[in-house]
């Protein structure tokens, strides 16, 4: 075995102990080795997604109410962990899509209050049904 092959081979070997420590780290493997695309699995996906992100920043003492002071995105994070906790994913995904983003934290800052009013809005609807 030549030295180009060792190299290719300790590379090969070296991205299979990441791919490997992702796995244990994340309870899951990373997406480039998700083989299951039914619409099931990438909801969620994107579930497992939205639950780390959100996981991932502080909560806030939380105030729903966008009138009494400026929206950060600590609030849009509660807001939609809200959502989240009531099953309501696909409203999410549709509030993201309506707004250009895949993920919250991808809203401009001038934006962040209608976003939350469409989460809160969501929300409200998930009470009432």
């Amino acid at each position: 075995m030549n030295n180009t092959n060792i190299e290719q081979a300790i590379r090969e070997l070296a991205s299979a102990i990441e791919s490997l420590a992702a796995v244990i780290r994340n309870g899951r493997p990373p997406e480039e080795f998700e083989t299951d695309n039914s619409e099931a699995a990438v909801v969620a996906r994107a579930e497992a997604k939205l639950r780390d992100e959100v996981a991932a920043a502080p909560a806030p003492a939380v105030t729903t109410e966008a009138t009494t002071k400026e929206v950060t995105e600590a609030d849009l994070r509660v807001a939609a962990q809200k959502l989240l906790q009531a099953k309501r994913l696909p409203d999410i995904l549709r509030i993201n899509k309506e707004f250009g983003i895949r993920r919250i934290t991808e809203c401009p800052p001038d934006r962040y209050a209608a976003l939350f009013d469409a989460l809160n809005a969501a929300l409200a609807d998930a009470s009432g049904s």
